[in-house]
């Protein structure tokens, strides 16, 4: 009898109004991936990037103690000219490019929004002034993009079957599969306007922006150029050679582009290769870098002065599973100019790169070098044009 009393007070007690559980919810922690980055008119940089909190364990708690779980934003962090932290805000935005004209920040990526019944990704744009206050949005309404759930690894953010990077124009491009496995991509406008469409029947490879408002989609054989109407005007093939996987490409103001990529040498030892063509899109020079270790990848942007090229490679330490980023500054004519390097071998992937005027150059990476917990963490890295490196800063380390 006397363990039935104690056990009905027990229970009195705890379904008692207002006396609170003895709660023990796990610890949580935060991985910051990058995005994207854009250069700011001060000099300084604003970095995109997807912040994830999560439990530390995927032990459950004993009790329904209301604990926070996953949680995910889009955070952007303002970085001043001199490396120290600026700031940041949450506006929801994700998977974003971004532009700076004048002193006014445009924001485009996308937001989970409906259409009837239907739901998905939908294109959204804003633009914030100097104090980072809205002044104008728009949110493009049934164009929705697919959402499959979430990536693993350093990619680390929403699923969203949908790209959008910043044009040279003034404009953005929207790419990617719609709700019904369609594949489209449509140019929009800093204001929100829909400016053209295009269907395809073939799945969109990764884009890069060109000048003039033109832009490049590459495949691992070839690359296929686009004017600013959204129509191919040149295809370059590489299924002929042997060894060669194509990564990136870019265009000069003269109309002369360069593919780069790596092929493998008689090692089997991936080597960084560009092929040019003159303005008139024939064949020009091939240029093989032989640089220490194995490349993993490879992206090529145009300098501002001196027909000079930047080359951004992840390189495998050893050619085992460790990731470095490397960069090299390099003439026309193959010569390495300068080389440079953002974080340490381990994992550190490239995410972005601007070459917003003559003086300044950013390169944005994920890492998590120098963590025992393996977490990713945002790098941010400012260089000068001659490839001298002014600092280095990680963003949510």
């Amino acid at each position: 009898m006397r363990y039935l009393v104690i056990l009905g007070l027990s229970l009195l007690v705890w379904g008692c109004e207002g006396c609170e559980p003895d709660c023990h919810c796990p610890p949580t922690e935060t991985e910051f991936f990058v995005t994207a980055v854009t250069g700011s008119p001060d000099g300084g940089v604003v970095v995109a990037g997807w912040s994830y909190s999560h439990e530390v364990s995927d032990e459950p708690t004993s009790l329904d103690c209301s604990c926070v779980g996953e949680y995910a934003s889009e955070k952007f962090a303002f970085l001043n000219a001199d490396g120290s932290y600026g700031g940041e805000i949450r506006p929801g935005i994700f998977s974003p490019a971004m532009e700076y004209f004048g002193n006014e920040l445009t924001i485009a990526g996308f937001i989970y929004s409906d259409c009837g019944r239907d739901y998905g990704w939908t294109p959204y744009v804003e633009t914030r002034n100097a104090d980072l206050e809205v002044i104008r949005y728009a949110k493009i309404e049934c164009e929705l993009f697919a959402n499959t759930g979430y990536y693993d690894g350093y990619e680390g953010r929403p699923q969203i079957q949908g790209r959008v990077i910043s044009l040279t124009n003034g404009t953005f491009l929207y790419y990617g599969t719609d709700p019904d496995s369609t594949y489209k991509m449509m140019k929009v406008s800093a204001y929100g306007e829909v400016i053209w469409r295009r269907a395809s029947t073939e799945p969109w490879s990764k884009a890069f922006s060109l000048p003039n408002g033109e832009f490049v989609f590459v495949w691992p054989d070839y690359a296929e150029f686009y004017n600013e109407q959204g129509l191919a005007t040149d295809v370059h093939g590489f299924s002929g050679v042997p060894g060669f996987y194509a990564y990136s490409a870019t265009k000069r103001a003269d109309g002369r582009t360069i593919v780069a990529g790596l092929v493998e040498d008689e090692y089997q030892v991936p080597d960084i290769r560009l092929y040019f063509y003159k303005a008139d899109q024939t064949p020009d020079t091939v240029i093989t870098l032989a640089l220490e270790w194995c490349q993993d990848s490879v992206t090529v942007i145009e300098g501002r002065d001196n027909d000079e090229l930047f080359l951004a490679y992840q390189q495998r330490d050893g050619c085992g599973t460790g990731l470095g980023l490397n960069l090299v500054r390099l003439s026309d004519e193959g010569e390495i100019l300068a080389q440079e390097s953002v974080g340490t071998p381990g994992m550190t992937v490239l995410r972005g790169m601007d070459l917003p005027d003559i003086g300044n150059f950013f390169v944005a990476a994920v890492s998590n070098w120098g963590r025992r917990d393996k977490n990713f963490y945002g790098k941010v890295a400012k260089f000068n044009s001659r490839l001298t490196k002014i600092w280095e800063e990680g963003i949510g380390s």
